[in-house]
């Protein structure tokens, strides 16, 4: 709905025009267009939003009388008053042809008007979708054939997402053949058999819907050795039969993972959407390697150090789709703004690739724990530490008392030094506070600086689909004590210009990436922000970050009440997922949580804010996935937060609590969904959108959670039809018969052993190894 451009109470004559179009009340229609007045109207598009629901944007009168399907309104309006037939009530949008093909009624004669009287057969609307696309998606053979036959309707035509009328087809042979007689796909009909051609051109989704349209292919015809159909299943064409007769839809859904779909955010839901218009879900871990080279090993694997193909394929496994990783400002420019090491950018770019091939999407994070390794943290480079005055650079770690010694050669703080106090507590020192008052105020030329190494960054990956977007700034602090209780100041003040000077530095070579970007640390409930970096019309391509720590826990970061946690996590989550829906921040992701351990209580920590996250539709990563010489940690030992124990173990029970089933990708508008770490039962709820041709896919892990099996239950029954063909995912496509924006529940629950089963099978095995 816009609300914007809802009538007042008034009821003018665009007004009644469009109630009686909405009544197809033709008699009304033509006094009220009599009028010299009204005429001026039989162009221009008006909002029926303020009557009908299903219109939340301006079409024409000649446009919305084709959708109600008044054949009697669309004569009157071509031939009496003339309106232009390809009128698009806005720019890129449909015409009237599209809504004719889609008419409640008298379908077929609308568009045979609008033909006749010159309508554009190929009209393309703002998605590249054409008249035959749609009809073709709602298997109108009738309309097909019209469109084809009379208008020459163009069966090559690609939309935005580069798919063709043919891919829209759904197991109908009559709108196969009209399709491929009038030049949907190369193929010579006096060479070969159409179907012996496209198994030997491996059009395998092809071949899959000629036999679901009820085609029998002659095996007499193939010319060539052709694959029996036990290789075609091997093929990934699944199969079931029964007798002469499939009993299920044929599915064929490979994983490629050559190129992930660019991701974005609908600024109306604020769920991330992929280019099919699919919702989008992420589970993920942080990799942040803090010291020198600030990369994991690439190559070989190490428990606590390398993110390797083995490490990636783990990840995979266990359903984790992002990784939030460390983009350092030091690594790439080491001595001076000017000199840009390109080494690690393309260590930073192999990263990404590898990424890419297992199917996990790159959050490149800016990270900085304590500003500068020269005050026990890490962040920025040393040439912008040495930018602080002489006095405050030498003062740290004061007023926090402690004993810092320094590496000789490096002036560093020791690593043991450093760690003998928690990291968060030299936050309030005087050189950390003035390292961030000169970041955010640019003394220095210091944020001029941080912008080129973002400029940098986003130049060498504006055209990696696979790169999720930038989060701009880990965990920015205050740069005065009194700051740190007036909440909502340093968002106001400091980091809101920041964020603009930094997104519009990035824009001007990246305009399609998600920035992310985060409040104080110290803003728990409210922030101080009033919009996004980019403003509104960037809510498609911005991001508000936070993170969810539990405040009340051990030296390991394991809570210490479950109460006190259960209130903090559920109030931290809830307050900032409606401050961002309030406020229209765009999306929002929880892109830190966790750093505990293997204990029953860190991993009741774990399953409590990721049934939060599931409750409110939240996307996530853990901190983190190995130790990573992580400097700035609370928890002690730093192995504590990690996959892995001190001793390369992997820490199983971890790994469950994380490795939970949920929906990647949704085709519709998700309502619901909730994981059962105990039953391991899992339930999504949506509306389907069944114009979206790419499936649902959701993740469970069979080994972990469902080792004997599952069960997949689907309402309204033979709605869907799912297959598996990777492990551990499911795709879920809708069948013909369902409609759309009907409300579809997927439930999977494990299956159990029959002890009664196993043991009486084992006995007749016995029963035949004694009569031999």
């Amino acid at each position: 709905m816009l609300p914007a451009h809802r009538f007042l109470p008034s009821y003018n004559t665009d007004d009644r025009l469009i109630v009686a179009i909405i009544q197809q009340d033709l008699t009304k229609v033509l006094y009220i267009l009599e009028s010299n007045r009204a005429r001026s109207t039989i162009n221009q598009s008006l909002y029926f939003g303020s009557y009908r629901d299903d219109f939340n944007h301006p079409i024409t009168p000649l446009a919305a009388a084709c959708h109600f399907g008044s054949y009697e309104i669309v004569d009157i309006l071509i031939n009496y008053f003339h309106a232009n037939i390809n009128t698009q009530h806005l720019p890129g949008w449909k015409t009237a042809l599209h809504y004719a093909v889609l008419a409640k009624s008298n379908r077929y004669d609308i568009v045979q008007i609008l033909l006749q009287h010159g309508a554009d057969v190929n009209a393309q609307d703002r998605y590249g979708t054409t008249p035959l696309m749609l009809a073709v998606l709602h298997s109108d053979c009738d309309i097909v054939h019209l469109l084809l036959e009379q208008a020459g309707a163009n069966v090559r035509i690609h939309n935005q997402y580069h798919l063709t009328a043919f891919d829209f087809v759904k197991y109908n042979l009559t709108i196969i053949n009209d399709l491929i007689r009038n030049g949907a796909i190369s193929f010579n009909i006096n060479d070969k058999d159409l179907f012996q051609w496209l198994i030997i051109n491996k059009h395998m989704r092809l071949a899959r819907l000629l036999i679901e349209a009820g085609y029998v292919p002659p095996i007499t015809l193939f010319q060539q050795r052709i694959r029996p159909l036990k290789s075609l299943c091997r093929l990934k064409i699944r199969l079931q039969v029964s007798g002469t007769h499939f009993r299920e839809r044929i599915q064929t859904l490979p994983v490629n993972y050559s190129k992930l779909s660019p991701i974005q955010i609908d600024p109306l839901t604020q769920h991330f959407i992929d280019e099919y218009g699919r919702v989008r879900i992420f589970h993920g871990v942080n990799v942040v390697y803090k010291l020198p080279p600030f990369l994991p090993n690439l190559t070989d694997f190490d428990p606590q150090k390398s993110l390797t193909n083995d490490d990636l394929n783990n990840l995979h496994q266990w359903g984790f789709n992002v990784i939030r990783f460390y983009t350092s400002w030091m690594g790439v420019n080491p001595t001076s703004e000017t000199e840009i090491d390109q080494q690690y950018l393309s260590q930073l770019s192999k990263a990404v690739q590898m990424m890419e091939d297992k199917g996990i999407y790159a959050l490149l994070d800016a990270h900085q724990d304590v500003f500068s390794r020269y005050f026990c943290g890490e962040g920025v480079p040393d040439w912008i530490a040495k930018k602080l005055d002489d006095d405050v650079f030498k003062s740290f770690p004061m007023p926090v008392a402690a004993n810092i010694t320094r590496e000789p050669d490096t002036g560093y703080p020791t690593l043991e030094a450093c760690l003998a106090r928690p990291f968060f507590q030299y936050y309030i020192t005087q050189a950390v506070m003035d390292g961030f008052q000169m970041l955010y105020t640019n003394q220095h030329g210091v944020l001029d600086s941080f912008a080129s190494f973002w400029r940098t960054i986003a130049s060498t990956f504006a055209n990696r689909s696979s790169v999720l977007g930038y989060e701009l700034l880990n965990e920015p602090p205050f740069t005065k004590l009194v700051d740190a209780v007036k909440l909502g100041e340093v968002d106001r003040a400091y980091l809101a210009p920041m964020y603009k000077k930094l997104h519009d530095v990035i824009r001007q070579v990246d305009d399609k990436r998600i920035i992310f970007y985060e409040p104080c640390a110290v803003d728990l409930l409210q922030t101080g922000f009033q919009q996004g970096p980019g403003g509104v019309d960037y809510n498609n391509r911005q991001v508000f970050s936070y993170h969810v720590y539990c405040l009340d826990v051990t030296k390991q970061d394991d809570p210490k009440s479950d109460l006190v946690c259960d209130v903090d996590d559920t109030l931290l989550i809830s307050s900032r997922y409606e401050e961002a829906k309030k406020k229209k921040f765009g999306g929002m992701m929880l892109t830190e949580f966790g750093a505990i351990s293997n204990s029953t209580e860190g991993i009741k920590e774990i399953t409590r804010i990721t049934n939060i996250a599931d409750e409110y539709l939240q996307s996530w990563s853990y901190w983190q996935f190995k130790k990573y010489e992580d400097l700035t940690t609370a928890a002690s030992p730093a192995t504590t937060e990690s996959f892995y124990t001190e001793d390369g173990k992997l820490e199983i029970n971890k790994v469950r609590a994380l490795s939970r089933s949920y929906a990647q990708a949704i085709a519709g508008q998700p309502i619901s969904m909730s994981f059962d770490s105990i039953s391991f039962s899992f339930q999504l709820t949506f509306d389907i959108n069944t114009n979206i041709q790419q499936p649902t896919i959701i993740y469970i892990n069979e080994d972990l959670n469902y080792p004997h099996g599952n069960n997949i239950d689907v309402s309204p029954v033979n709605s869907l039809t799912w297959a598996s063909s990777n492990r551990n995912y499911y795709e879920f496509l809708p069948t013909t018969s369902t409609k759309n924006s009907t409300m579809i529940t997927i439930k999977i629950t494990p299956k159990t052993l029959n002890w009664f089963n196993i043991l009486w099978n084992w006995f007749k095995e016995k029963i035949i190894f004694w009569k031999k």
